[in-house]
């Protein structure tokens, strides 16, 4: 990975700042299968449910 880091760092800062951006690009993968199947939403969770009153009502 090229990356250019101001100030200039020691080659062991070099060296973690990079193993540290590697492994955020590695967790920008595209999800698991499970983890897929577990952010989908359900037919019901498409939409807020229903009411079953219309709210108050003068007496």
């Amino acid at each position: 990975m090229d990356v250019q880091i101001t100030p200039e760092p020691s080659d062991a800062e070099r060296e973690a700042v990079v193993r540290a951006l590697e492994s955020e690009r590695e967790d920008e993968r595209a999800p698991s299968p499970w983890r897929r199947a577990g952010l989908r939403p359900e037919p019901d969770q498409a939409t807020a449910p229903r009411r079953q009153s219309r709210g108050a009502e003068r007496a």
